[in-house]
């Protein structure tokens, strides 16, 4: 975006507004003429150099001056009544409308750069991309493995199954250089008894656990925005 601040460049956007905006008709006047503003009072012009915004073939009027960053903004200026538009009515009197834009970070890349960089990628477990992931201990236990998995994803967990063609310490070392939050081992004793072995990403082993308590476990860390992974 660019502004212009040039008189010609108002008179322009005047012409214009007379045949496709009528309603701004008045306000530009105002800022011309320098006498009255558009709701009748006496117009103060001395601290709102008056400009235009031109974006593309997009090119608007603003009573005041424009910034390239929020830094270089006047604190005098933050007074909404001063930098105030105005729309028309109808009723013989413009309304003011007061647009206040607030952007404390650049963009959304940058907030999740901030967020990586804060957390090392070990983000909590309500952030992570993959919240648990099941490590079946032999072929025999997929099956299983992707029961529990599906039970987990149909509750809107973020949960998927390591079914690689190699030993179990492998899937687990790969788990944890991704930082996922929990791995559930599963063997002959978790399917026979329904449980999962949990092992946390630090290293941590909570052993074999009920899998309606390992959802209620995930659930109430998710609703929480629980920075740990042990409930409070």
């Amino acid at each position: 975006m660019r502004p212009s601040s040039t008189e010609s460049s108002i008179r322009t956007k005047r012409d214009v507004s007379s045949r496709t905006q009528p309603y701004k008709l008045e306000i530009i006047q105002a800022i011309l003429s320098g006498t009255l503003d558009p709701d009748g009072n006496e117009a103060d012009h001395g601290d709102s150099v008056p400009s235009t915004y031109r974006h593309g073939a997009f090119e608007d009027l603003c009573r005041g001056p424009h910034v390239n960053r929020a830094s270089e903004i006047d604190p005098a200026a933050l007074k909404v009544t001063r930098i105030a538009g105005a729309y028309w009515l109808g009723t013989g009197r413009d309304q003011h409308v007061v647009i206040l834009h607030r952007a404390p970070l650049g963009s959304h890349e940058r907030f999740v750069g901030f967020l990586i960089e804060h957390f090392a990628g070990a983000f909590p477990v309500w952030l992570s991309p993959v919240q648990a992931r099941l490590i079946p201990v032999a072929d025999r236990h997929v099956e299983f493995a992707r029961k529990i998995s599906k039970t987990l994803n149909d509750l809107d967990f973020r949960v998927d199954v390591d079914n690689a063609n190699e030993c179990m310490q492998n899937k687990i070392r790969r788990a944890q250089l991704e930082k996922i939050p929990f791995m559930l081992i599963v063997g002959d004793r978790e399917a026979a008894a329904e449980h999962v072995s949990i092992r946390l990403r630090s290293g941590e082993n909570l052993g074999p656990t009920p899998v309606t308590q390992f959802i209620e476990r995930l659930g109430w860390l998710v609703r929480n925005r629980s920075l740990a992974l042990h409930p409070a």
